[in-house]
């Protein structure tokens, strides 16, 4: 069974009066309606109380509107997964750095941009999830990543935290 949609073709709605309808549904104007596709204005207010183009484009407006939030509301969702895999990756790639400061005093990177890096990636990750970018109160509760959050990390590719490497190494 379908679902309603009033802005679609209506049973019995015939081939002139459904050019009509998504011709008003576009420019919301019956007069330039009529003028568009050369049928008299009578015709045209006729058409949109037989076929109720009032609710129709009511509904088509609601239909649109929640669409059009559901979109946004994805794409936000898309971008904070992005984010977050990013920043784990710059944190990843500040601890390899740290790391690798440890083994070699002489290392191209200070110790400073390891640092600098590795706070960025924190400051990211927070805003990413929707947290502060810093908290100030101290708690004694530590958590674990979730298993899905370790998962991720382990996607990001190698040559994402090499350019990151690359480009402070450049800065240095």
């Amino acid at each position: 069974m379908s679902t309603y949609r009033p802005w679609e073709r209506q049973e019995n709605e015939p081939d002139k009066a459904w050019s009509a309808w998504r011709t008003f549904r576009d420019t919301r104007d019956k007069i330039k309606t009529a003028q568009i596709l050369g049928i008299t204005p009578t015709t045209i207010r006729n058409y949109a109380k037989k076929y109720d183009w009032s609710d129709r484009v009511r509904e088509y407006d609601r239909y649109i509107d929640r669409e059009t939030q559901q979109a946004e509301i994805d794409a936000v969702a898309e971008m904070r997964v992005r984010h977050v895999r990013l920043s784990q990756d710059i944190q990843e790639t500040a601890a390899a750095m740290l790391a690798r400061l440890a083994e070699d005093p002489d290392a191209k990177v200070t110790p400073k941009q390891a640092a600098e890096m590795l706070d960025l990636g924190v400051k990211m990750e927070r805003l990413a999830r929707g947290e502060a970018e810093s908290k100030t109160e101290v708690s004694s509760t530590v958590r674990q990543l979730p298993q899905e959050t370790v998962n991720r990390i382990k996607e990001i590719p190698d040559d994402v935290r090499r350019a990151f490497t690359l480009a402070l190494g450049k800065k240095g």
